[in-house]
């Protein structure tokens, strides 16, 4: 049976307004580009999400404002200066493989 390790959020570069992808996670390797930190409660339960190493810049879904219609399946996902809109504000849930 072939491990299928989880995948995370990634930057390569700590350039200002960057597409970022998935990558593999490997627990042998402490890489900055994976790790995240979130600020206090915005209200409901949502944070900003930022990378350690950048926090001046939030995970945006690029053109998930309301004045493009929202975030929608497929949307790009960026880092991006605060703005205060809903496209820059996430919750995160629990992830336990042997419920899956």
């Amino acid at each position: 049976m072939k491990r299928v390790s989880p995948l995370l959020l990634w930057s390569t570069k700590l350039l200002d307004k960057q597409p970022v992808q998935l990558v593999e996670y490997n627990p042998d390797k402490l890489d900055e580009f994976v790790l995240w930190t979130q600020s206090k409660d915005l209200g409901d339960g949502f944070h900003a999400v930022r990378m350690v190493n950048k926090i001046k810049l939030n995970l945006d879904a690029w053109n998930g404002d309301k004045g493009h219609g929202g975030v929608r399946d497929g949307s790009t996902v960026a880092f991006w200066d605060w703005t205060k809109e809903d496209n820059q504000r996430w919750t995160t849930a629990p992830y336990c493989k042997s419920l899956n």
